[in-house]
Formats: structure tokens, sequence, C-alpha cells
């Protein structure tokens, strides 16, 4: 059969790669050549033939636009009114094979002299593979391996051309900062396949509920934000915020288990005079921390008052961290008493911090920011060691006093927290069954199954485990049967009006008998006047604590309050 090189032997060729027919035929990629007036097809090679499904008889009847989709015809025309006769080299076309897929392929060709005829010749190259790869990595850059939902890079992209759009029409945009609540209680339990099952499920959930033109993100660990378009209003804002909540409450089944899931949402608008995303972001976290101090699953709208408590927060940070290296942290310690006998059997240690009063700081106040930023597990071990250290110097000069510290789960969580334990009371000739260590009810509620096996240990080392502010919290009885608890310390809203309200008197009964039947002690707290402390006698309550023995001492003032006391029982 003629071809189109036998056709023109005669011509002169134009480039060697035009003269050689063996490259043309032989070339395991596809090419061939159309004329530049009619875009017809006059000649392919056979893996031409093979790669796009058609014959050569079906090729040479085409036009090159045949194989062309729809979407790259206009560019092939305008390519077509300039393209040069040397060699060329393009990238970014699209071809349709036969059977109706598309390829990627870059496209080398030069022009031919035939006569009065002007010819393209093409090689055209596959580039399908490398073009899936490369869209797969831009996608992977841009989007949460977990989630498959844009990651951080794509929200901060999308959150400036937000910020960038002027407003029309007086609507407004904001963002929804979305953090699951105590979800590191789901991974220390279930394990982290459970946990990104969740986050799977969630993910799902909230896709459903965003409206077209918002953008659902997930920038990492728990976390998700929305970028909510165009709303009128604050009302219509927080209907949008509130369906997050609403898709969360029925609970997520993983593995034949329920779980449910609730959420804090911080909400933040776009400010006209400050539209820097970042700040956005940072204001909606100030809004997660205020829905999560009242508890989580709720929403909150940032207000300039939240910056300014936040700014706070992080200089009473900072002087901690400061006051940690510099000594600024001492004990004091306040008695507890059998309700019986009248001696003081223990003295619980209670953090003093000298540079409170700068910054009007409570106890409470300072204890949790040390918590939210993980300064209390250094913090904590201080404390347990000055405690132990204390109770070591009584014990040897013959005062059998129990020391009581208040631990958090934080410290509990740390791998290190048993061994330091066993360790401080090795080094402070401490017997450890003089050692109580408090940690409050609601705590219990997040304890890791690593957090229980220590305090397994610890029970078995000898040292005593007590829940704090019992009857305050949202545990139930169950750990108490769980966990190696020694004793309940009844919360002092239940005791300070005790003599006379007959229903806290009730609770504390019913406290006491539930103690005494399970072996467990029962230390009233808050006690302030005798009446309180008679009542309790009355019930059956074993030890009481408060004011009314004496405010928290140092730790000279308390070793004299003691002896004078053990004195005078003498």
């Amino acid at each position: 059969m003629p071809t189109f090189w036998s056709r023109r032997a005669a011509a002169k060729p134009t480039t060697q790669l035009a003269a050689d027919p063996l490259f043309f035929f032989r070339n395991p990629a596809p090419m061939w050549v159309y004329d530049l007036k009619t875009l017809r097809f006059v000649e392919v090679n056979e893996f031409a033939c093979e790669h796009y499904g058609y014959t050569r008889e079906e090729f040479l009847a085409m036009t090159i636009m045949a194989i062309r989709p729809e979407g790259d015809r206009e560019r092939l025309k305008a390519d077509l009114r300039s393209l040069p006769a040397a060699i060329s080299h393009s990238e970014g076309w699209q071809h349709r094979k036969r059977d109706g897929s598309i390829i990627d392929v870059s496209i080398t060709s030069h022009s031919l002299e035939f006569g009065d005829r002007l010819c393209r010749l093409v090689l055209a190259t596959d580039v399908s593979d490398r073009r899936r790869s490369e869209r797969l990595v831009a996608h992977m850059a841009r989007h949460d391996a977990l989630t498959n939902l844009p990651n951080r890079a794509a929200l901060e992209e999308r959150l400036a051309h937000t910020c960038e759009r002027p407003a029309s029409d007086g609507m407004q945009s904001a963002v929804a900062f979305i953090d699951i609540d105590r979800f590191k209680r789901i991974n220390d339990t279930y394990g982290h396949r459970v946990g990104d099952d969740i986050l799977i499920a969630v993910a799902t959930r909230l896709g459903k509920i965003v409206r077209s033109g918002d953008m659902l993100a997930r920038p990492g660990g728990d976390e998700f934000i929305v970028v909510i378009e165009q709303f009128a209003n604050q009302s219509e804002l927080i209907e949008r915020a509130n369906q997050i909540l609403i898709a969360l409450e029925k609970p997520f089944e993983i593995d034949g288990l329920e779980h449910h899931v609730t959420a804090s949402v911080g909400v933040s608008v776009i400010d006209h005079d400050d539209r820097d995303p970042q700040v956005l972001i940072q204001h909606a976290d100030m809004a997660i921390y205020q829905a999560k101090s009242e508890g989580g699953n709720r929403i909150h709208l940032f207000a300039p008052q939240l910056q300014r408590e936040a700014t706070r927060r992080m200089r009473v940070e900072l002087a901690l961290r400061e006051s940690l290296t510099s000594g600024g942290f001492s004990l004091n310690y306040q008695p507890v008493i059998e309700v019986s006998s009248g001696d003081i059997i223990a003295a619980e240690a209670l953090l003093r911090w000298t540079r409170a009063a700068e910054f009007t700081s409570t106890t409470a106040e300072y204890i949790r920011i040390a918590e939210e930023s993980r300064l209390i597990v250094p913090l904590g071990a201080w404390i347990l060691e000055d405690a132990i250290r204390a109770a070591g110097a009584w014990h040897r000069a013959g005062r059998r006093i129990s020391v009581n510290v208040n631990v958090s789960p934080l410290q509990f969580d740390d791998p290190g927290f048993v061994g330091l334990v066993e360790k401080t009371c090795r080094m402070n000739g401490l017997d450890p069954t003089f050692l109580t260590l408090e940690i409050t009810e609601n705590a219990l509620v997040d304890l890791s199954p690593r957090t229980t096996l220590g305090l397994n240990r610890l029970r078995t080392f000898g040292v005593r485990l007590a829940v704090d502010d019992f009857g305050t919290g949202y545990s139930s009885l169950h750990y108490l049967k769980r966990l190696p608890i020694d004793i309940i310390k009844i919360d002092r809203s239940f005791v300070t009006d005790i003599a006379s309200n007959l229903h806290d008197a009730a609770i504390v009964e019913a406290v006491v008998t539930m103690g005494s039947k399970v072996g467990m002690t029962i230390v009233a707290e808050g006690v302030e006047t005798a009446s309180d402390r008679d009542k309790l006698a009355a019930i059956g309550c074993g030890y009481w604590q408060g004011y009314f023995s004496t405010q928290p001492l140092t730790e000279p003032a308390f070793t004299a309050l003691y002896d004078r006391h053990r004195n005078s029982l003498a």
C-alpha cells in the first residue's frame, strides 16, 4: 500500500526526522501526519492505531478534531493559527480515544512541505499516568489524608479569598471552628483506629449539612472548620452553626458500639476593619475556649472581651512558668480531723502562688490554666515532691501524719508519674500508706486505660486514692466499683449548711452509709461551724476538714498546730 513517505519520496526532506520512514513506522509512540489546510489525517503509524483504537483507514477518514475533546477544540484552532514551522513541543493537551476515554498528552511536531500541500508531523506522548500522579500529589497537598476534606493549606487559601472579597448586599461571612469534646478519651479508651473512624463519620455527617458555597475543612486533630458564606444576620448565623450540633446528636456506631459525640463550636464573623484570616481563626478558637469552659456541646460567638481574657490567660501562663523556675510557689496544709477523737490524722497540701494577687487570680483559675497549658505536669511533680518531703520529715520526728496531694489526670497520663511517686516516697522514707492522692470526681470520666493501670499500680504500692469534690460531677458509682478508691471526700456544697438543711443532711448520710457498706472512708469538706461538725458526728461521718479547725497553714505553722493539738489530747 502506498504511504505518505513513498508518495513524497521525490520531495526534498525538510528534516532528518521527516526523512526517516523507519522512525515513523517503528516508533513505539503514536505518530501521524495531517494536512494543515483540511486537518485530515494523511498518515498514522501502527502504534497510534493500537493506542487510540482506530484502524488506519478510520484515521485517514477523520480530521484531527475527531480525537479532541470538546473543550480542547477552540484552543487547538487558536494554536493552529500560530504554529511555528520548526519543531515545537507543547503540554496540557487531551485526546479522546475510540472507546471515549480521555488521555493527557504532550505534543512534539513540526511542518512538512509536500508539493503545494503543507502538512504537520506529530509525535504524541501519553502522559496520563504522570498527570494522574501530579494531580494526586496536588490533591494530597491540599486535602486531609484521613477524611479527604480540604486541609489547612486549602482552608487558608479559601479564607484569604473570602476576606479579600468585599461584602455585598449586606451579606456577611464567618468561620465556625469545631472541636470534638473529650476526643482524647475515645482514643485512649478504644484506640486510634476507632478514633479515626469516628472522625471520618463526623466529617461525613458535617459534609451533609454544609451548604453549597460553604467550605468544610479539617485543619488537623479533632478539629473541623466551616467557612460560612452569605448570611444576612446573627440569627441566621446561629441557626446555621446550630446545625453542626444537631448533626452530631445521633450516636455513631463503630464496631457494634455506640459512641456519643459532642462538640464545642466557636464562631467568628469577618470584620470589615480586620480581614486577616489568621486573626479570624484565632478569634474562633477563643470562642471555643469559652464554649468548653461552659461545659462544651454549645456554640459561642467571639466578642472582644474574649480576646482580653485570652491575653490575660497568656500573661498568667507565662508568669506561672517563670514562677516554676524561680521558686514562686509554696504549699500550705489544712488538717483532716477524725470526728470521734478530734485527732489530726492528715494534712491536705494546697498550692499557693506568690504572684496570684498581681493577676487577681484565684487558685482554681491558675490551676486550670496550668492544666490547659500542661504546665501542671512539672508543677504537679514539684507539689508531690515537696509534700512527700514534708511528710517524711514529720514521720522522722515521730509525727504520724498522712499527706493528701491533689493530682491532675494529666499527671496520671504522664508515663513517669507512678515511678516518680514510688521514687519520692523511698527517697524521703515515707511509708506509701501515709500518702493519699486526690482526683476530682469529674476527672474520673476521662481516665484512660493507662491511667487506670497506674492507679492500680499505685494502690498495690500502698498509696491511698481519694475522690475529691464528690457529688459535684457527672460520673457514676460505676467508677467507685471499677477503680481502687479508698476515700470519698464530700464536696463542701453539701456540708456548709448541713446543720440546717435537711436535704443536704440526707445526701451526706446516704453517702456515709454507702461508704461504710463498701469499706470506704468518708471525709466531709468545708466544715465551718461547730453545728456542722456535730451534725456530721450524729450521722456517722468519720472525718472532716474546713475553716472551723483552721485556715490552711504553712508547714512550720501546721507542725506547731499538730504538736499543740497532740499535747492537748495527751
